[in-house]
């Protein structure tokens, strides 16, 4: 329906947030503690990410608050 937005999944926000920030995956993923290889499935969508990770990779690997992605900017997207 024209108008309609659909949610991102929160590992989609942090993919882009990284992209477009200039971040290397690798180099967040060793900050974060999280083997590179697990980091990219859980970016990727193969795995689900959940709140301990999420908030490794916000706060150890790009010092930021979790909350910045589910601010309105990063959570919708036009259908």
């Amino acid at each position: 329906m024209p108008g309609t937005k659909t949610p991102i999944p929160i590992y989609r926000r942090v993919r882009n947030y990284i992209l477009t920030q200039g971040y290397v995956f690798k180099d967040v993923a060793e900050k974060a503690g999280i083997h590179p290889k697990r980091f990219y499935k859980l970016l990727s969508g193969t795995y689900a990410l959940n709140a301990e990770e999420l908030e490794a990779i916000c706060m150890k690997g790009l010092g930021i608050n979790p909350s910045v992605f589910f601010e309105k900017q990063f959570s919708e997207i036009e259908n």
